[in-house]
């Protein structure tokens, strides 16, 4: 009976050891998969996107498209974001803005 409740003690170990650990690790390898949004705010960065979405909500102030793959920001693709006060594209492949970005936000 003795080596029975020892050949526990090991599975306790990893038991522990994962409860305490994973937390701090588990929680950095999760990646969202799409943008949040909330409080008229859309966080879309580190998504590996190509352009900017056009299924959130077009009534956001914030928009956060950094650390993606983007090559160009077409003033067309903010047409539906009438109220869109702030952008953050940095940490993109964008080489040149089109003249008309700005014309087509607020």
């Amino acid at each position: 009976m003795l080596h029975a409740a020892g050949s526990c003690i090991p599975t306790w170990v990893i038991l522990v050891c994962t409860v305490t650990v994973c937390p701090y690790y588990c929680a950095a390898s999760l990646k969202k998969a799409t943008c949040i949004v909330q409080d008229g705010r859309a966080d879309c960065s580190h998504l590996s996107l190509n352009s900017i979405p056009q299924d959130l909500p077009g009534d956001i102030t914030v928009l956060d498209m950094s650390h993606n793959r983007m090559t160009a920001a077409p003033p067309d693709s903010f047409k539906r974001y009438t109220g869109l006060l702030h952008l953050s594209i940095s940490y993109n492949s964008i080489k040149t803005l089109d003249e008309g970005l700005c014309r087509s936000l607020p």
